[in-house]
């Protein structure tokens, strides 16, 4: 990561130390930086935020998964994704142990849950996560 910053540092626009995190937003859309510090806490403890609370917008499942109706293995099936597949981020909790994130495929389809341990941030061709809520079309007018 750190020579994809250095190349992109001169389009650096702002930045914002929130909650204890930094994020560094690049011009024209370009994505945003994201740096938490690392925590003691277990990550299965840690329930991911959702975009208004700052967390990534999308999601890229990580292997094949399975899109439930609640967030329960024991949950109806909707449909499974494979790994690559982007989805929106609406917000995620815990049950039954594990965190689960409330999604829908990016291009549409049915909403549910799936557990959050087989996501990752859904990275940008510029190498960059797009985190908090998506504001391009107040930014348009």
């Amino acid at each position: 990561m750190d020579e994809s910053i250095v190349a992109q540092s001169q389009f650096i626009r702002s930045y914002l130390l929130k909650d204890g995190r930094l994020y560094l937003s690049l011009m024209a859309d370009g994505g945003i930086y994201v740096w938490a510090p690392e925590t003691d806490r277990s990550s299965a403890a840690v329930i991911p935020a959702a975009p208004d609370a700052g967390g990534p917008r999308n999601w890229e499942v990580t292997s094949s998964l399975n899109l439930r109706e609640q967030p329960s293995t024991s949950a109806r099936i909707l449909t499974k994704y494979g790994p690559g597949t982007i989805l929106d981020n609406l917000g995620c909790e815990r049950a039954e142990g594990r965190n689960w994130c409330d999604v829908q495929q990016l291009a549409g389809g049915p909403r549910g849950y799936v557990a959050a341990n087989y996501l990752r941030p859904a990275i940008s061709p510029g190498g960059s996560a797009a985190m908090g809520p998506d504001d391009s079309s107040l930014r348009a007018g």
